[in-house]
C-alpha cells in the first residue's frame, strides 16, 4: 500500500519514514507499515508560505493530508495521506519588553484516510525577535528571515536540519520534531477502539 506524503520537501520524508520505520528495530516501527511504500506528492498547502496561527497551519496540513491520500489513490491502493505543516503561534500572555508579541512555531501532522483525520503536533519553541520582526514586516518566510538576519547562509535552512538545529546547537533536528508529530497522529491509529475509529 502506498502512505502517500503532501510535499516532495526531503527533511518532511525523513521525518515520515524515520515515524514509521523507526531504527529498524520492531520496537520502534509500526510494523503493520512496514511493507508500506512511503511516496511524495508535490501537493500546494493552500495556505501561505509562512502560515499564521494554529488554524491557518492545521488548515494547510488538511489540505496536504487530502490532496495526497487523492493522489495516492489515484495510483493504487493508499493507506492514508499526510500534512505537514509548520506555522507561527503567537504566545498567550508573553510579550517583548516593547509590548509586541512573542512566537512560537509548531508543526502540525494531519492523516487522512479517507473517512477521519488523525491529528498530531510537535512540541514548540520560539524564534529570536529579530526573526519574527523580519517575517512580519518583510512577509518572508521563517528560512528567508534566518538568512536576511544573518544567522545562516542557507537559503532553505527548513529544507536541511531547520532553525530548530542551529537554536539548539545540534541537539535536535527538523526531521527530529517532524516525526514526533506524525508519530502523535499515529497515537490514534493504535488505539482505535479508545478513539471510536
Amino acid at each position: 500500500m502506498i502512505i502517500a506524503v503532501g510535499s516532495t520537501n526531503n527533511t518532511k520524508l525523513l521525518a515520515v519514514r524515520r515515524a514509521i520505520y523507526g531504527n529498524g528495530a520492531r520496537e520502534t516501527c509500526y510494523p503493520s507499515f512496514l511493507e508500506d511504500e512511503i511516496k511524495p506528492y508535490s501537493i500546494m498547502s493552500g495556505v501561505r508560505d509562512q502560515p499564521f496561527g494554529s488554524e491557518e497551519t492545521i488548515r494547510g496540513a488538511i489540505n496536504r493530508a487530502t490532496r495526497a491520500f487523492a493522489s495516492g489513490v489515484g495510483e493504487g491502493d493508499c493507506r492514508f495521506g499526510i500534512g505537514i505543516e509548520a506555522g507561527l503561534l503567537e504566545i498567550p500572555l508573553l510579550v517583548h519588553p516593547d509590548g509586541s508579541p512573542r512566537y512560537e512555531e509548531k508543526t502540525f501532522c494531519l492523516i487522512y484516510n479517507g473517512k477521519n483525520y488523525l491529528y498530531g503536533s510537535s512540541a514548540g519553541f520560539e524564534h529570536p525577535k529579530a526573526i519574527t520582526d523580519c517575517v512580519l514586516k518583510e512577509n518572508v518566510d521563517i528560512s528567508e528571515a534566518y538568512r536576511r538576519c544573518g544567522f545562516t547562509d542557507s537559503p532553505k535552512i527548513g529544507e536541511e536540519n531547520g532553525c530548530i538545529h542551529l537554536l539548539t546547537k545540534g541537539r535536535v533536528t527538523r526531521d527530529q520534531e517532524i516525526a514526533d508529530a506524525v508519530r502523535r497522529a499515529l497515537i490514534a491509529l493504535e488505539n482505535r477502539k479508545m478513539y471510536g475509529l
